[in-house]
Parts: C-alpha cells; structure tokens; sequence
C-alpha cells in the first residue's frame, strides 16, 4: 500500500494544478474578464494584471452628417490597462485600474483614462449556502485628459452589487448578477466632439463553468449599461427614462498555467438593440500574477466555493480519509486527524507517509470528493496544496500529508 500511496502522490503533483480561480476582471477587483463577482482575495495577498483591450464601434450611417472634420463615424478604442488588487482583511478588497489609451475614439488620440479606484466588501462568502454577496464602491479620479476627448474632467462614481450562485451545490457551475449606479464619463457616437459626466445604470448576468477544476474556466457574460438616463425620448410614463442603450455578450476562457498565473481571453460583440446608437466588437487578452499569498493560506488564487462540511451526527460517513505525518521534525497526525474527525469526516487510518521531507501539507482526492477535499484544506494551517489523483487507489477517497508546515502551525 504504501508503494501505491507513493506513486499517487508523485503523480498528483506532476499532472495537476494546485489552485482554485479567483482572478482579476480588467475592470478591477476580482471576478471574470468584463465583470466583477462578489469573490475577493484573501487578507495580506495582492496581485497585478495587464489586460490588453480592443472595442470596435460601427455607429449608425444616419450619424455621418453630424460628425465634424477629423473625427470617423466608424472608430476603434485601444488601450492597456494595469490593475493592482489588494486583500485587507478576509472579506474587503481594494484595487485601482490605470488605464492608458493607444488609439482611442473617433479622433484615434491616445494618453491615460481616468484611473478608478475601488473597495469590495463581501457580505456573505457562499461556504455555508450557494448565495454569495458582496458591494462595490468605485471612484473615477479625473486624470483624463478632458482637451484630447479622454474624459469630461470630472470626478466619476459608481455603486455595485455583486450576487453569486452557486448552481445545484455544483463546484463546476457559476451564476453572477452584478447591478449598480454610476455618474461616470460617456462619450455619445452621435456627438463624439465632448465626454459627458452623465448618469449612467449598470448591469450584468454571467454564466461560469469549470471546465478542469483548478486549471480552466469558460464563461458568457451578458453586459448592459443604460448612459444619460432620464434623457431618454420614451415617454415620461417610464420609471426610469432610459437614454443611450448599450447591451453586448462576452465569451471568457481562463487559464491558470502555474499556482499564481492565471491568463485570461474574451472575445464578444453587441447584440441587437433597436435603441443602441452603434454595435461594438470587443476582445480582451489579459495576464495575472499573485504576490505575497497569506500565510494562513497558500494555495494561490483563490475562490471558496464550497459548502463546510457537517457537524458530526454518530458515525461518521461519507469519503473514506487517511491521514499521515510527512514531517521528520515533529508528528502532529493524530491532532489533524481528531481535528478533521469533528469536523464530520470518516478518518478510516492514521500513520506515516513514505518519506518525511514534505514540508507543505497536501491533500489527495479522487473524484468526486473535491468540495470535501477542499474543506479538510481548510482545517490545516501553513502551506498547502490540493491535488487530484491520476491513479484511483480504492483502500481510501482522500490522502492527507502532514507537511512540516502543518506541524509549525498546529493549534
């Protein structure tokens, strides 16, 4: 057995990721490419990103006379965006967007774009039940310039909230709606010659679906803004008078190569909309990396999903746990293994791991038993990593290293 247990983990940590997928949105924060979720790092971790940005805008040929020298009816925005998120506290996360235009409007100038700054709070993490909810406060400070028709020269703010669901109890299948307010700059196609500070309403509904756990994401996100509102020309028996519609759908596929990278492509375009003022077309590229990971918990990138396990009920069911010591500096396998048992686990054997040179605490899964694996993680304190088992052993469903880490930290 021991033999078979050796050839597991050996193959484990070769052919499978470690991490879970909590990556930036190139609007800021955490969340997926275009939209922003209620997930937020965790305290003390930070990361940065780079997303390069392509929108085409087709406006309306009924626009072409209004449309002074210099400036082209059918036009294109280029730009970079840098984006640094940082965790606070378990709960609050913070982040600012620099973005710089390369050829932007239908001026085709180039310079920087009001730099946003951010603050997300989760309300409820979605561990305990699949709803998971959290606010954004977002402020625009007016660094664009208002003279090159980058922004309007005035202080731009928003709010969001942010809903997730967790669809079935399922860790593959992910529902987010995001609703919020802003008076923010908006550049009308029908008259391109000034940026506006107008009211503006937000919304959005994604769809997130992992396609391998821990290494690849594919998402639809279905965006939708409404700018100068009460502007509109509808008919003053609406509620809310809606001005410029803007509705497109993009197709997200994130990749997370190593515990801390994680990159990130969509490619989308407007959808019909009698009301819209032009079609856009838009694609996103955008890279990742994670900085100074909490000590409490390294396992990169980061999204808890999953529900706690149950409280203990007699005798314990469910997968059947074995727990080891990989540590020759101290044994604290029968403390992990009494703590993982009232937590409602079945631990069927405790002993010693083929070698004791691990310093990092692992847990072993076959399939199904991720959500589990995922939650007896969360019990072992120091550094950690998840891997999935290439090879099924049938004598137990989770395989649990006590690393030397694990013994540090024991509490």
């Amino acid at each position: 057995m021991k033999h078979s247990i050796f050839v597991t983990i050996v193959l484990s940590l070769l052919l499978t990721g470690n991490v879970w997928a909590a990556m930036p949105s190139n609007t800021g924060g955490s969340g997926l490419i275009a939209t922003r979720t209620p997930d937020v790092l965790s305290g003390n971790s930070w990361n940065a990103s780079a997303f390069l940005n392509y929108t085409g805008h087709l406006a309306p040929s009924d626009y072409s006379g209004s449309y002074p020298s210099g400036f082209s009816r059918d036009w294109s925005d280029t730009n970079i965006s840098g984006i640094f998120n940082y965790g606070f506290i378990d709960n609050l996360e913070g982040g600012i967007v620099f973005p710089i235009d390369i050829s932007g409007g239908p001026k085709s100038q180039s310079g920087v774009g009001n730099i946003d700054v951010l603050g997300k709070y989760r309300f409820l993490k979605g561990d305990t039940t699949p709803v998971s909810l959290a606010a954004t406060l977002v402020v625009g400070i007016p660094s664009a310039s208002k003279t090159d028709v980058l922004g309007s020269g005035d202080t731009n703010i928003g709010v969001e909230a942010n809903l997730g669901y967790r669809m079935g109890g399922n860790n593959k299948n992910m529902l987010y709606l995001d609703v919020g307010f802003q008076q923010g700059d908006y550049l009308s196609k029908a008259r391109p010659t000034i940026v506006q500070n107008v009211p503006i309403l937000l919304a959005s509904l994604s769809y997130e679906y992992a396609i391998l756990l821990e290494k690849a994401y594919f998402s639809v996100e279905l965006v939708g803004r409404s700018s100068d509102i009460g502007s509109g020309s509808s008919g003053s028996t609406d509620i809310i008078p809606l001005g410029d519609e803007d509705l497109y759908a993009l197709f997200g596929f994130r990749y997370l190569p190593t515990r801390v990278t994680a990159i990130a492509i969509g490619l989308g375009g407007g959808l019909p909309d009698p009301m819209r003022t032009d079609t856009n077309y838009v694609a996103t590229l955008g890279f990742s990396y994670l900085f100074n990971q909490a000590t409490s918990a390294v396992r990169g990138f980061i999204y808890q999903r999953t529900s706690a396990p149950a409280k203990p009920t007699g005798i314990a069911t469910g997968p059947r746990i074995v727990v080891v010591n990989g540590c020759a500096a101290g044994d604290k396998t029968q403390f992990f293994a009494d703590k993982i048992k009232s937590a409602g686990f079945n631990v069927i054997q405790v002993g010693r791991a083929p070698t004791l040179n691990y310093n990092d605490s692992i847990v072993i899964f076959n399939e199904p038993y991720y959500s589990q694996a995922v939650n007896i993680l969360r019990l072992i304190p120091g550094s950690e990593r998840l891997a999935r088992s290439k090879v099924k052993n049938t004598a137990y469903d989770i395989y649990v290293v006590i690393g030397c880490s694990g013994v540090a930290n024991a509490k």
